[in-house]
């Protein structure tokens, strides 16, 4: 955790748009009520509900008893809404997904397909994955739509913390983070910062932080239940298109972080050894490249620039050839000083 981090304490996007997460636990919602609540904030509601699940281990689906209503009441006040299937780890996943798009594309919404990716009842992690990914692809190929996972870091560290090899194709999709704290989100592997489009902060009704113990307002919201999921969409209102079905997403791809090139002109500084030093032909680690060393004490002359290779930065040495400075991007001190 950085000191930046530890001075957003509490942590809240700067730009970020409220957003609630429904189903059948809330009881039954008064849209009303939530349309009041928003305006406040100066925008409509934009609400997600379950719309599928499934019997676990079983092939009987079946739509959450708030998903018609929900969808009836959202779509005619013109409201961002969208929905999920929660992923059952025993089950045909393209059992699910037809399920789950059948579904969708009868009640099409402003956001994309959702998958909650969250069951730690497993057969296998790799299992889970797997059928992860059937769903997803099967979800993309029927609506042209490139869903969004949601899932949380502890559950992506627990059960494929050691399976980096196998995740990789989980960064395509958009993530939903469920990350409960008033910190920083810390983001799970494969994803970064920016594949990260809407953050689960609580499950209590808090605004607009996490606050534990947490403040209980659901029915502020409208629903009948004290506790409510709460999102922040990583963008404002007006910018959140790349949520919707109308966009292409495009996955954000991150360089790799580089080490900055440095290079210090050292031409014509004696310099001292403060470590015994082998004498290179030139800026390499083998055997073949040495020819004689350095006790600690002994004087060198240097001919020029240092030179970055094989991590260390190299000193050329007058008349022999070149002699290692210190490791790259280490903060030990270097092997040589300058000469008073």
């Amino acid at each position: 955790m950085s000191v930046l981090d530890i001075l957003s304490y509490p942590y809240k996007p700067a730009n970020g748009t409220l957003a609630l997460d429904l189903n059948h636990w809330l009881g039954k919602p008064d849209f009303d009520v939530m349309e009041a609540r928003f305006d406040g904030l100066g925008y409509q509601p934009v609400v997600i509900n379950k719309a599928t699940d499934f019997w676990s281990g079983t092939a009987y689906g079946f739509i959450d008893d708030t998903a018609d209503r929900f969808y009836r009441e959202t779509t005619q006040r013109g409201w961002r809404n969208g929905f999920f299937h929660w992923l059952q780890p025993k089950t045909d996943p393209t059992v699910q997904a037809k399920y789950f798009v059948d579904y969708w594309l009868a009640h099409p919404t402003w956001m994309r397909p959702i998958v909650d990716f969250e069951d730690r009842n497993v057969n296998s992690s790799t299992d889970y994955l797997w059928r992860l990914q059937v769903c997803l692809q099967y979800i993309e190929d029927k609506t042209g739509v490139v869903p969004i996972i949601y899932t949380g870091k502890g559950f992506m560290d627990t059960l494929f913390g050691g399976l980096k090899n196998k995740v990789g194709f989980l960064k395509k999709y958009p993530l939903w983070l469920a990350w409960y704290s008033a910190w920083k989100p810390q983001i799970p592997y494969p994803w970064t910062w920016n594949d990260m489009l809407m953050w689960q902060y609580s499950a209590k009704g808090d605004y607009p932080y996490y606050k534990n113990p947490g403040t209980n307002a659901g029915e502020l919201y409208g629903v009948e239940s004290p506790s409510l999921d709460m999102d922040w969409v990583m963008m404002p209102y007006d910018q959140m298109d790349v949520l919707s079905c109308g966009v292409d997403y495009a996955p954000v791809v991150t360089e790799p972080e580089v080490e900055p090139v440095k290079v210090v002109d050292y031409t014509g500084a004696v310099m001292v050894a403060s470590s015994n030093m082998r004498l290179r032909s030139k800026p390499d680690l083998s055997a073949a490249s040495q020819i004689g060393s350095l006790q600690v004490g002994d004087s060198v002359e240097v001919t020029g620039m240092t030179v970055q290779e094989n991590g260390y930065n190299w000193l050329p040495i007058k008349y022999t050839g070149y002699v290692a400075l210190s490791r790259i991007g280490a903060e030990s001190a270097p092997f040589f000083t300058v000469k008073e």
